[in-house]
């Protein structure tokens, strides 16, 4: 992975498209901000459109994303446990 920023600004907003969880989540103001500066075109196709570049910074956003769900979900676990007890 190398610093280049059209490839960063891609990944993130590819990212933000794919996992946000409405208009309320962080991602999608995320997206919105990008959106004033990067707007992409009728033939972008998101992830398949990212540069080898791109794609190594998407899929560390994905795993990045996927841990903090991960430590979301081990919280209300534990929280909803707590409740019944």
């Amino acid at each position: 992975m190398y610093f280049d920023r059209f490839d960063i600004v891609e990944a993130h907003y590819a990212h933000a498209v794919d996992y946000h969880d409405g208009q309320t989540s962080d991602l999608y103001v995320k997206q919105c901000r990008i959106s004033r500066y990067f707007k992409p075109g009728g033939m972008w196709k998101g992830y398949d459109s990212l540069s080898d570049n791109g794609k190594e910074i998407y899929d560390a956003l994905v795993a990045l994303h996927r841990r903090q769900q991960a430590n979301i979900d081990r919280r209300r676990n534990f929280y909803y446990n707590l409740q019944t007890l």
